[in-house]
């Protein structure tokens, strides 16, 4: 276990965060297996297209998922688009080369079924929030923001 990542994330001050918890899960050791014994991690490997591996192979397991259904994701804007460089692209070529070939060919009916499940989901659309992280400037201690419109796009 000395080089058991989530030991190490908590090491640096990190903890994991699972919306998917029950009292059961925790109890019954379920939580430990489906990260320890099922290695669901992501991919040290991948560079850029982890987060899409990830899934892909939660799925394949058959783990039950669902939409949180309000934002939980902040990008900071540096200039650099690391999901349009090279390696993003070849990461995601093959990622996608590795799904079945029905789904390849279904590709876009997919994106557009995705989209639309999310849009009348009401997932495009939040209120205002605050959110705390970390940051060069205070690195001892979270500073807070304010979202007051929210969105699930880039700024112009």
């Amino acid at each position: 276990m000395k080089n058991n990542p989530l030991k190490q994330l908590g090491a640096l001050g990190q903890s994991i965060w699972l919306d998917y918890i029950r009292r059961d899960l925790i109890a019954a050791g379920g939580l430990r297996r489906l990260i320890e014994e099922e290695h669901l991690l992501f991919d040290p490997l991948l560079r850029d297209g982890g987060d899409g591996k990830w899934m892909v192979n939660l799925l394949r397991r058959r783990i039950r998922m669902a939409a949180l259904g309000r934002f939980t994701s902040v990008f900071g804007f540096t200039g650099a688009n690391m999901s349009a460089g090279p390696n993003a692209q070849r990461e995601n070529r093959a990622l996608c080369l590795s799904a079945p070939a029905w789904a390849r060919r279904l590709r876009p009916l997919l994106i557009l079924h995705h989209r639309l499940r999310r849009l009348f989901g009401g997932l495009y659309f939040q209120g205002p929030f605050a959110y705390e992280v970390f940051t060069l400037a205070h690195p001892e201690r979270r500073q807070q923001f304010q979202v007051a419109r929210p969105a699930c796009r880039l700024p112009r």
